[in-house]
């Protein structure tokens, strides 16, 4: 395993983390005076962004395996489909540059990164990756903070 998988699993752990120690935060009962659904609205925007970054994690990390089989592959002399008809066909080859890029750049970016994850969700569930470990996570400390809040409302 390279050192970036290595950094993208490590982010996506301490994501996970951080994310489902938010809403176990907003469960409690002593949490700040916050309404019911300030809370909820808080712990889906956390929520959402905490999967975002897991599908965007996978993504790059996906792609860097991806194209490290297709060096050795080109090495080895074996040829690959092109990538023209594989799950990265419409991924740029590189990031934009954090130093040039523009704003429109990064979030064009960021849209392609996304829909790509979402796009290759079916294959995050069937890998049954720790990918889809962390988004469990994520869904179900959601899950719980709205179980929490209704019943109290109850």
């Amino acid at each position: 395993m390279n050192e970036q998988h290595t950094n993208y699993r490590d982010e996506q752990f301490w994501f996970t983390t951080a994310v489902v120690g938010f809403n176990t935060l907003i469960i409690a009962k002593d949490a700040p005076c916050f309404s019911h659904c300030g809370r909820i609205v808080a712990s889906a925007v956390v929520s959402v962004l905490g999967a975002i970054i897991i599908l965007t994690r996978w993504v790059a990390a996906a792609k860097t395996h991806a194209d490290s089989i297709r060096r050795k592959s080109e090495t080895d002399g074996k040829t690959l489909p092109p990538r023209e008809g594989g799950r990265f066909k419409h991924f740029p080859a590189e990031a934009p540059n954090p130093e040039f890029a523009s704003l429109r750049e990064r979030i064009r970016y960021s849209y392609v990164e996304i829909r790509t994850g979402l796009r290759n969700f079916p294959y995050i569930l069937t890998e049954a990756s720790g990918s889809l470990f962390y988004l469990l996570l994520i869904g179900l400390s959601f899950v719980a903070v709205l179980l929490s809040l209704t019943r109290r409302c109850s």
